[in-house]
């Protein structure tokens, strides 16, 4: 038994401690991820506020964070998947606000609304299926980071024909030019710019990428690269704050 999560109990119910339960939870387990989320239907309103009590805590830390948005690769989507990185991204977006359980679902959506490659295509699709986003070609990392403080990860345009895990700089060439991903986090916000990085799903499926991976590229796109640190900007996909 976990100290904490179960006391003994004669003839009445045990008061649960949730920290217990934070130390041990898996994002890879249904019945944790179950458990949460009837946790948070039972939850009132004021609790799941952006300026309630236990949240301002929790990201006061503000230097490592995280948040959990499914994992869909685009290679498994049939003979387009190779150029659906856009929408395999999207989909995870989509996926992180319950809208849907799969990226060819997404992509049954969006062919309502046009091709994977067009920026107002995923975004009619998206707002259709009920999430409110905003696309940036001024994207900042502190865009990135606000977002991911409300726990919402940032679909994000890379400039890229090179292997970004091997820390190979966005590029173009005569076979590709252009990738979308979902950022997830970051790490080491105030350490040295080479110990910087972006935490991100790409859904390429590079095999350290199946869950998270990091990597020491930046937000960039048609405008070079940048670390969490820079202010260089680009595009970006995003949920609205609200209020």
């Amino acid at each position: 038994m976990w100290p904490g999560i179960i006391g003994p109990s004669v003839g009445a119910l045990s008061v649960l401690s949730l920290l217990p339960f934070f130390q041990h939870f898996r994002d890879d387990s249904p019945y944790h991820l179950a458990g949460v989320a009837a946790l948070q239907e039972a939850m009132p309103a004021e609790l799941l506020a952006e300026d309630s009590e236990w949240f301002e805590a929790w990201r006061a830390a503000g230097i490592d964070q995280e948040v959990f948005v499914p994992y869909f690769q685009q290679l498994d989507n049939g003979q387009d998947g190779w150029r659906e990185c856009f929408a395999s991204s999207a989909a995870m977006l989509a996926a992180s606000a319950g809208l849907v359980s799969s990226d060819n679902e997404y992509i049954y959506h969006l062919a309502h609304y046009g091709d994977t490659t067009s920026v107002d295509a995923q975004l009619q699709t998206l707002r259709a299926l009920g999430l409110d986003v905003e696309f940036t070609k001024e994207g900042t990392p502190e865009m990135i980071e606000e977002s991911i403080s409300r726990g919402a990860g940032v679909l994000v345009g890379w400039l890229h024909a090179g292997d970004l895990t091997k820390g190979e700089p966005p590029m173009c060439d005569h076979l590709s030019c252009g990738h979308w991903s979902v950022i997830t986090g970051y790490q080491g916000k105030h350490s040295p710019v080479g110990d910087q990085y972006w935490v991100l799903h790409d859904p390429m499926g590079y095999p350290l990428m199946q869950k998270v991976a990091t990597i020491n590229q930046g937000l960039a796109s048609r405008c070079g690269s940048a670390s969490p640190s820079s202010t260089t900007g680009g595009w970006l996909m995003a949920q609205k704050r609200v209020g």
